[in-house]
């Protein structure tokens, strides 16, 4: 299950330092936060209240973790900047940061094991106190803190060796019960408990050899075991955990970037996978547009295999003949590269913008595309009625007029854009900029309609000053027209 990465709070009082990530997960409506273990883990996720924590106004990156992957630690900087990283890159990242705080150096202080710091620090800190017998009982426990801190990171397996019971007993299970339904929970627990690590690649390398499904999470665990060993031996398992895996899994897709940056020779291997897990997707009833669109953009990036790739696209085609935007990738994308291997597919796309004109940004695209390489009698035709009906809200609409220049009569063109401005939608920069073309070279007609036009956008109050002002003239100027 993935947690998000939504928001940062920080602790009461303390507007600079480090600060508390909290994560969301699909299905809950409570905010999460992480327990770490020593090496920067995450061995559980709690819910917790945030309205005792204020809010930090900067949105944080995008990330995603789970319960036995890195988790995050985030720092807030006197300049406002907002650090939110593992626990190795964070250390990086503040190495030799400026901090003017001298209580937020002593925290820093234990992270960066920078013991210079810390004494440092916490002269500084002496200042504020003004009571000797109170600085020193405080200083003692923050050397005591860093000794603590510096002793477990010198050393951090040693932390994980006890044999705990609870662990034993959970490792048999593993061991016994390949069928087992939680297997895979069990797993994940003990290898976030640095529980041995050897034996569970061990293990998790049999189970996927003896066929037991993973219910999805094979990836996922093969991530977790390539940053403890990216051998040989488990880069062939991590591959067979890709095979055995369908490509909307989980950590699917990060698995396969992983495997393609470790070795270019797992990279025509990546390419047969996903390959084969492209086309095992269109066979289900409803493949996930997005996941698939994703993984087809680069799936064959390390491998030239553009007749394979094509052939696929066409696939996906017939399969959605309701396309979504996450579509509209894979129909554009041929159209910059490999011109000779796409035929098949340009005709393919062809007949789907003819076939299911739409007010969308896919179409609209896609017919821009096509009409560059075509420009049939039926191409034009459906344009021109597309333009006479559609296109009110997309900034499209006037790639595909200005398109038509020269291609169908101009009175006609001039004729689409005045409908095109009664319906259209006021807030469009590109209503503006056709407003203006049309005022250049109007015509009588056309004139009185531009000034009911003018004055209907100018009550909107959309648009910027400079934008004001020209219509203002524009409609002044016609209204000095009415007069005479």
């Amino acid at each position: 299950m993935n947690y998000n990465l939504v928001e940062v709070r920080k602790f009461s009082g303390c507007p600079y330092g480090f600060c508390l990530p909290i994560f969301s997960r699909k299905g809950s409506n409570d905010a999460y936060a992480q327990n770490l273990d020593i090496s920067g883990r995450v061995v559980e996720f709690l819910p917790v209240d945030t309205s005792t924590f204020d809010k930090i106004d900067i949105l944080p990156p995008p990330h995603v973790t789970d319960v036995g992957l890195k988790g995050f630690l985030a720092f807030h900087h006197e300049d406002g900047q907002l650090f939110v990283l593992h626990l190795d890159e964070l250390r990086e990242a503040l190495m030799g940061i400026g901090i003017a705080n001298p209580f937020v150096a002593v925290e820093l202080s234990a992270l960066l094991n920078d013991r210079d710091l810390q004494h440092l620090a916490i002269r500084e800190c002496a200042d504020v106190f003004g009571n000797a017998g109170i600085i020193a009982n405080w200083a003692r426990r923050e050397k005591k803190l860093f000794r603590v801190v510096e002793e477990a990171l010198q050393d951090i397996s040693d932390i994980y060796e006890p044999e705990y019971d609870a662990l034993s007993e959970d490792f048999a299970k593993l061991q016994s019960e390949f069928s087992l339904k939680d297997w895979t929970e069990i797993w994940i627990r003990l290898w976030g408990q640095g529980y041995k690590r050897k034996e569970l690649v061990g293990l998790a390398s049999l189970r996927l050899d003896q066929d037991y499904g993973f219910y999805g999470d094979a990836p996922k665990i093969f991530l977790l075991i390539l940053d403890f060993d990216d051998s040989d031996f488990v880069i062939k398992h991590a591959l067979k955990a890709l095979e055995s895996s369908r490509i909307t899994d989980d950590f699917w897709r990060t698995l396969f970037n992983r495997l393609g940056n470790i070795s270019s020779r797992n990279r025509k291997l990546l390419t047969e996978i996903a390959s084969s897990g492209l086309r095992q997707e269109l066979q289900q009833n409803n493949p996930s547009s997005r996941v698939w669109v994703s993984l087809w953009s680069s799936a064959f990036s390390y491998e030239d295999r553009a007749r394979e790739a094509w052939s696929l696209a066409i696939d996906y085609v017939e399969k959605l003949p309701t396309l979504t935007s996450d579509a509209a990738g894979i129909l554009v994308y041929p159209f910059r590269q490999y011109d000779s291997e796409f035929e098949p597919f340009f005709r393919k796309t062809r007949d789907w913008v003819v076939r299911y004109p739409r007010s969308t940004v896919v179409w609209s695209t896609l017919f821009l595309k096509v009409v560059e390489r075509d420009k049939s009698y039926d191409l034009i035709d459906i344009g021109v009625d597309w333009l006479s009906r559609s296109g009110g809200n997309l900034t499209s609409w006037v790639n595909i007029w200005s398109k038509f220049h020269g291609l169908i009569d101009e009175e006609l063109r001039r004729d689409l854009a005045m409908q095109w401005l009664s319906r259209a939608r006021l807030d469009m920069r590109s209503w503006v900029d056709i407003f203006l073309l049309m005022f250049e070279n109007a015509s009588i007609a056309e004139k009185e309609k531009l000034k009911n036009l003018g004055k209907m956008w100018l009550r909107s109050g959309y648009g910027s000053r400079a934008s004001h002002r020209k219509i203002e003239q524009a409609v002044r100027y016609l209204e000095s027209l009415s007069a005479v």
